[in-house]
């Protein structure tokens, strides 16, 4: 790959859903095939190329099984990277990745002043969800780091994974399913 060098009049901030990025041969999710070493190695070149041409100061990354993958993809782009984090998705003993559900992490070449995970709802914060009581915590929290560019100034970057699907409660106040199928049919 061809070296490019930083640009440090400029930020550039890159945002990357990575699609359930995992270690091959590890089952993130019942009902999703783990990734072969095949699949796992096109998987990480790839996404090491995409790394390669944004050359961002900072990747705010989603979905992230594996932190231990992200540094692989990482590596991969040629980039140096001096801080990568992905809270609740540490490989290092005795963590063993995201558990229930992907996380999201962050990839930077400045300096890292603070960062933070929001694993909880702020107290009186917390959701009553029917049927099932209170909501207090993010399914997929929050990330907010706070970097120093060359020059000094903070910048704060959020990253965020909003749930882009259905909701995954659907009753109403009385318990009854809102549900648009019937997974229980049988053809």
């Amino acid at each position: 790959m061809t070296y490019i060098p930083p640009n440090y009049a400029t930020l550039f901030v890159a945002t990357c859903n990575l699609l359930n990025l995992a270690n091959p041969n590890r089952v993130y999710y019942e009902n999703q095939d783990a990734y072969t070493e095949h699949e796992y190695e096109r998987k990480i070149d790839w996404t090491g190329e995409r790394f390669h041409a944004l050359n961002a100061d900072v990747l705010a990354v989603q979905e992230v099984w594996d932190e231990a993958a992200l540094k692989a993809c990482i590596a991969r782009s040629g980039l140096r990277y001096d801080f990568v984090s992905v809270p609740g998705a540490e490989n290092t003993p005795p963590h063993t990745g995201a558990q229930g559900t992907p996380r999201v992490g962050i990839a930077t070449r400045l300096k890292v002043d603070d960062i933070r995970s929001f694993v909880d709802f702020p107290p009186g914060f917390g959701v009553e969800v029917p049927g099932l009581g209170a909501h207090t915590r993010f399914e997929r929290p929050p990330l907010l780091a706070t970097v120093r560019m060359k020059h000094g100034q903070q910048v704060h970057v959020l990253t965020v994974h909003l749930k882009s699907k259905r909701p995954k409660f659907l009753q109403d106040a009385q318990g009854n399913h809102l549900e648009d199928r019937d997974d229980r049919k049988v053809a």
